[in-house]
């Protein structure tokens, strides 16, 4: 059945900037959680996405 959905309604392609914003996220929420030592993967994951967006 899930084949069959699939070949009707296609999965989206893979999209960095997508993946991009989804660690980010996840970054942020553990800098909120659980302090300083996810700092640098956020940085990391907003200067992409902002390299991503201004290019």
């Amino acid at each position: 059945m899930r084949t069959a959905f699939i070949k009707r309604n296609p999965l989206p392609g893979h999209d960095p900037l997508k993946c991009q914003i989804y660690n980010c996220y996840h970054y942020l929420n553990h800098y909120n959680l659980f302090g300083s030592s996810y700092l640098d993967g956020c940085e990391q994951g907003l200067r992409a996405i902002h390299e991503a967006v201004y290019r």
